[in-house]
């Protein structure tokens, strides 16, 4: 089953002005109350969003560029809030609402995802560096697979994926467990982006835990579509890899953030993008024992795989940013980060090491882990 997941979402899109002007207080007062009032009657006529075909309803558009007008006049962090509020309360769909109100929070200057001096992600190319031409071809697209009411196939609960090998018999992916919709897993779908694109199904979900937020699912496989899986390389393994400070990384995903050409996977290996506190540092995030990292990454990059620039061996999977940062530069980030410690855990990208995976993966007694855990 194939799916062009990019023109689905670009011919679909509504985008806010990424011009937005600030206003006056008066201005701002004035805007609130007319979300307040869109609001209501968008309540009192029953807007509430269950597929991607309802943005194309005539009504369901006039209220949107209602919104938008607004926007375009006064942008403030109370307007913004209380559009967040507005879509949400109609079901807006998450991936156009992450990917709109991302481009606002850039342009009101809200530093939630960059971390250091800018942001660093870049689309994937034909020219890219040797670190990302290595581990591209290995990285999925993933998500709830959905039909709308135009018989098209879209992804919800967008995230990344990477593949892992053929072990087994059975071929692994792996991605963060907060990715995986557990009661819908048969209807999930990971699309290869690299060469030849091709969609495969979820076929069973190996190892699943929230301690770790990573997961391991096999991939059912078709006779033409092993064929295409001799385009695919597997991320390299290294069980015994520790993840030490000042290890420069490279990572790609699908983030939302700033990024123009949605469903597409931008790739990090900027000067920023290094283990900042490694295994011997750990701290608990939401119940993660996590690695802190300068890489920028943003909602969809969940799941990406983090390997060393220089072996190409999997470091970890980034699983967790934290969105209401410092401000830290570069320079505090990676050569001042002893005087900036609780700034960093508040500031960073944040990840699983395979140290951590390593251990939880061996007390798992399953023919499919084990054969991994001997590569």
């Amino acid at each position: 089953m194939r799916f062009n997941l990019p023109i689905i979402l670009i011919l679909f899109l509504i985008t806010f002005n990424t011009q937005a002007q600030l206003c006056s207080e008066e201005q701002e007062r004035s805007s609130l109350a007319e979300i307040t009032s869109i609001t209501k009657n968008m309540s009192d006529d029953g807007v509430y969003i269950t597929n991607l075909m309802d943005l194309r309803q005539e009504y369901i558009r006039a209220y949107v560029t209602k919104v938008n007008r607004i926007e375009r006049t006064c942008s403030s962090r109370s307007v913004y809030q209380a559009i967040i509020k507005l879509y949400e309360n109609i079901n807006y769909p998450s991936v156009y609402l992450k990917y709109v109100l991302s481009n606002q929070r850039r342009d009101l200057n809200i530093k939630e995802y960059i971390i250091g001096d800018e942001w660093n992600r870049t689309h994937i190319s034909e020219n890219d560096s040797p670190d990302v031409e290595a581990l591209k071809s290995s990285i999925l697209i993933t998500g709830l697979g959905v039909v709308n009411t135009a018989n098209k196939l879209t992804l919800k609960n967008v995230g990344t994926a990477f593949y892992l090998g053929q072990f087994a018999g059975e071929h692994l992916v792996a991605t963060a467990a907060h990715v995986i919709d557990r009661e819908n897993f048969k209807d999930m779908l990971f699309h290869f982006i690299a060469g030849p694109k091709f969609s495969l199904k979820a076929k069973e979900l190996v190892f699943y835990s929230d301690d770790l937020d990573f997961s391991i699912v096999s991939i059912d496989m078709e006779d033409k579509e092993s064929i295409l899986m001799e385009t695919v390389t597997a991320v390299k393994l290294n069980f015994d890899k520790v993840a030490v400070e000042g290890t420069p990384l490279t990572t790609v995903g699908f983030g939302f953030f700033d990024n123009e050409k949605l469903g597409l996977a931008r790739y990090e290996n900027s000067h920023d993008c290094q283990i900042i506190f490694g295994d011997d540092r750990v701290r608990k995030l939401d119940k993660v024992y996590s690695i802190a990292t300068g890489c920028d990454s943003s909602g969809g990059d969940s799941g990406s795989p983090l390997v060393d620039r220089e072996t190409g061996e999997l470091v970890g999977i980034i699983t967790r940013i934290q969105t209401e940062k410092i401000g830290l530069t570069s320079k505090q980030l990676i050569e001042e980060k002893e005087a900036n410690i609780s700034s960093i855990w508040n500031d960073g990208s944040f990840a699983t090491s395979i140290k951590y995976i390593k251990a939880e993966l061996e007390k798992v007694d399953h023919p499919t882990i084990k054969s991994l855990l001997d590569y």
